[in-house]
């Protein structure tokens, strides 16, 4: 029955003809009855407004002055904390020049802080990590715990205001913590600010009672200026106003309270307290309910309105009998049968034409989409299709999305002729940097071990490039019998350029390296020519060393590069001292220096680029110098490749995961002697 739109949309404007008829007689009918019944009822809602609006006045101001209190108390605390903060800095900063221990100024700052008498009944504390307070004025409260206390909020104190939680410009809490000499209830309102070189916490506290008991008697006030009002107020014959809290107390009874004792008075209709009815009317929006009680032996029926002012739970409410509300009853009804039928059938012809007319071209046009997936793109000549002439003949909706399927067919041809365009030069570029990537590791040596014939040392070393072609490099080789060269380069930038400068420094390292010179002069001769024709700037930071394979001497010589690390025989782990060098490619006039060291039986020397040190994890976290020292530590007993492919899992399971953001290059050096 309702396969095809034209019947849907026949049988719905049928259904919402007969919506309309039947709501328009329902409502014709009510209406008149109930305009006095309206007027009444916006009578009402109009008197509860006014009296809201009293009430909003009053309580603003109350709110104002009581900000204003509270912005004074705070200001005084803040002043109060941040004058000890600013002297724990003070001590603090004798302590990191050494000028008194640490425990020296941590204690004077304490005496200071308990020799303070309270200001307009603010007082200060401290306390640490754990919530123990370490200082007070009072004796008493030393070293006592303040885990119990928690804040309005529903904190603990002890946990949310610490110093490792806490931010440097601290916060406010409020709270009760009652002391033995005083009454109970009274609030405190606490600012707390971190001494974070120490982990402690400043808590300056002011008692707010005073603010509190304020607010209650103007409260009181408000209530006397509205009892004075409800007493002016008159609402039909006997109808009345009056308030009540969520406790149920009667804060401003009815007039006609010796009638009837609204606290007390159940509602017959549903057996339920009266004021309950009344509170759960005004929590459902409707804010209107009617509700039946006994007057003199018979019931009566009431209409009430009620409005719930939520910040100070007070329910106001305005009852009237129905019985005093006239009820005119007019009824259209059956002139309106009359009207609607003929509407009815009037809409029914004309919805069936102009159904008629739309359905044909949109079954051509649904046609056409179930066949537009097996049309071929690719051909030079677009097929003629049945709802061309369609945006011609049609000049509405229908004409549009017409010329719409058409704009559609043509961007698809025009888009899947780009996208076979793009994919062939996606698959060029990409056959291309793997070539690039083939060639760049192609030049870098990857047979371990390098020297087999050579006893005196262990050498490993891998190259992890973040991209298919990066620019880390290393290499090693002997200038003769005796002297190992060995170098590791990192240069600026990613990809293609970076991988061909790496192929020219590499390149340049190696051939002056085959004349002999000291590593000084290496490095001078390949920072002038790279310096010398450098238009994109680009730079390498390089590490280069020479070592003596008999004797451990190992020269050296830095160019803006990490220094590497030693693993002593005794098993500690040290940096290589700087030389002094900076980035190579940047300014061709600066000499560098070299240093020499040695390296003994059974040490190692590790080589590294910055990729290793900023990997990042998932939290955005580095990997430091630091982590890099402890992994060392762990694997330092361990042999050449071990040691490499230890630090690289330590890598890898500190990312989590997270795609590796720079190349990361190592090389390691057991010497043997």
């Amino acid at each position: 029955m309702f396969s095809s739109l034209k019947t849907k949309i026949i049988f719905f404007i049928a259904l919402i003809l007969v919506a309309t008829a039947a709501g328009v007689m329902y409502f014709t009918h009510r209406d008149v009855g109930n305009a006095m019944s309206r007027a009444e009822e916006a009578s009402a809602k109009n008197v509860l407004r006014l009296v809201e609006l009293n009430i909003l006045g009053g309580y603003k101001k109350l709110l104002t002055d009581r900000v204003e209190s509270m912005a004074h108390r705070k200001r005084g605390l803040k002043s109060q904390a941040g004058v000890a903060l600013s002297v724990s800095e003070q001590f603090a900063t004798l302590a990191r020049k050494r000028l008194v221990s640490k425990k020296f100024a941590q204690q004077s700052w304490l005496d200071w802080l308990r020799s303070l008498s309270s200001v307009e009944e603010q007082l200060l504390f401290v306390f640490d990590n754990k919530g123990v307070i370490i200082a007070h004025p009072d004796p008493s409260l030393q070293s006592v715990s303040i885990a119990t206390i928690h804040d309005m909020k529903g904190r603990s104190i002890a946990k949310s205001m610490t110093a490792s939680v806490l931010a440097p410009d601290g916060d406010f809490a409020l709270f009760d913590w009652d002391k033995p000499e005083e009454e109970a209830g009274r609030k405190k309102l606490g600012y707390f600010v971190p001494v974070q070189e120490w982990k402690w916490t400043i808590a300056a506290v002011v008692d707010i009672s005073d603010i509190e008991a304020e607010a209650q008697r103007k409260i009181e006030e408000i209530i006397k200026v509205l009892e004075e009002t409800f007493a002016k107020i008159q609402v039909a014959e006997s109808g009345s106003v009056f308030m009540f809290n969520g406790e149920r107390e009667m804060l401003i009874p009815p007039r006609a309270q010796e009638e009837l004792d609204y606290r007390s008075t159940n509602n017959a209709s549903t057996g339920n307290l009266l004021l309950d009815d009344l509170m759960v009317a005004a929590e459902s929006g409707d804010n209107s309910m009617s509700f039946v009680v006994s007057v003199g032996g018979s019931n009566r029926v009431m209409e009430a309105y009620v409005r719930h002012f939520k910040a100070l739970d007070w329910y106001i409410a305005v009852a009237v009998p129905v019985e005093e509300i006239q009820l005119p009853a007019k009824t259209l009804v059956t002139r309106q049968i009359f009207i609607m039928s003929l509407i009815f059938l009037g809409s029914l012809i004309v919805a069936y034409l102009l159904v008629t007319r739309i359905s044909h071209p949109l079954n051509l046009l649904a046609s056409y989409a179930r066949e537009l997936p097996t049309s071929d793109f690719t051909s030079e000549e677009e097929e003629s299709s049945p709802i061309d002439n369609l945006s011609a003949k049609y000049k509405d909706e229908v004409g549009r999305l017409a010329e719409s399927f058409l704009f559609m067919r043509a961007e698809l041809r025009k888009n899947v002729r780009k996208l076979m365009e793009t994919t062939a030069a996606k698959e060029r570029i990409e056959s291309e940097l793997q070539i690039a990537h083939d060639i760049q590791m192609g030049i870098i040596p990857k047979l371990f071990p390098p020297f087999p014939q050579r006893d005196e040392f262990e050498l490993y070393a891998i190259l992890k490039p973040a991209k298919e072609v990066g620019g880390d490099f290393y290499d090693f080789f002997f200038i003769d019998n005796h002297h190992l060269c060995f170098v590791v380069g990192d240069v600026s930038g990613k990809g293609v350029p970076a991988s061909l400068f790496m192929a020219v420094s590499k390149t340049l390292i190696k051939m002056e390296a085959t004349r002999a010179i000291p590593p000084e002069e290496l490095m001078n001769r390949v920072n002038r020519n790279l310096s010398m024709d450098n238009p994109s700037l680009m730079f390498v930071t390089l590490f280069f060393g020479m070592l003596n394979v008999h004797t451990g001497e190992l020269e050296y010589c830095l160019g803006g590069h990490d220094p590497p690390y030693i693993i002593r025989s005794s098993g500690d782990i040290e940096r290589l001292p700087l030389t002094g060098g900076v980035v190579l490619g940047v300014d061709e006039d600066f000499h560098y220096e070299s240093r020499k060291t040695v390296i003994h039986k059974g040490e190692t020397i590790f080589l590294y680029t910055d990729g290793v040190t900023e990997a990042m994890n998932p939290e955005d976290q580095l990997f430091t110098d630091q982590r890099l020292e402890k992994a060392l530590a762990r694997w330092k007993e361990k042999d050449a490749m071990t040691i490499i492919n230890s630090v690289r899992q330590t890598v890898r399971n500190f990312s989590e995961g997270t795609p590796q953001s720079d190349d990361i290059t190592m090389l390691a050096l057991k010497f043997y002697g």
